[in-house]
């Protein structure tokens, strides 16, 4: 489950549903060149092969670069065929998938890589520890879902009222909850 209850200090006032500051990595510098490591070129292609992917009429070619047939019941291809096919057309045209429309600059990473070394080696601090309770989503890097509270008690009954996300859209009752706040 991407929730995750977080002893902390009682005090401790991270913003609701924002990545905490603490998560964020102070060497992050973006790459001069490119937003996500691949150059333009690599980019449109795949743009293009997932359009072809994503085609339910075309089910022997779409199979032929994926190399499985679509999945069941979403009628297409996924990400990870999308991949597989792009790879295929690449090195049908004499390239290395693995290199070709890769950012020269920051060699695919997306970061400058004059920071790159010290970005890989920072590790996140944990949150300042305490007597509270608060639930943090864990989806992405980490956020607060609640504020803190004294008791596990006040957090579940805070989270059932106020119906936050127990998956999805999906909320809970207060003792669902209290199989994810489990205390020490």
């Amino acid at each position: 489950m991407s929730r995750q209850i977080m002893r902390v200090s009682m005090d401790f006032d991270a913003p609701i549903g924002k990545v905490w500051a603490g998560y964020t990595n102070p060497y992050y510098k973006p790459c001069p060149d490119c937003e996500d490591g691949i150059t333009p070129e690599r980019a449109e292609l795949g743009e293009w092969v997932a359009k072809l992917m994503r085609r339910v009429d075309a089910p022997a070619i779409t199979m032929g670069l994926a190399g499985r047939p679509p999945s069941p019941g979403f009628g297409a291809h996924d990400l990870i065929d999308e991949l597989h096919a792009l790879y295929k057309i690449i090195a049908a045209a004499g390239l290395d998938p693995e290199t070709w429309g890769i950012c020269p600059t920051c060699q695919g990473t997306a970061i400058d890589l004059a920071v790159y070394e010290a970005f890989e080696a920072w590790t996140p601090p944990d949150p300042p520890a305490g007597s509270g309770y608060q639930m943090w989503s864990m989806t992405t890097v980490g956020s607060p879902m609640s504020p803190v509270f004294a008791t596990v008690d006040e957090l579940c009954g805070w989270l059932e009222q106020t119906g936050v996300s127990w998956f999805g859209s999906t909320t809970a009752t207060a003792e669902q909850w209290r199989t994810v706040c489990k205390e020490d």
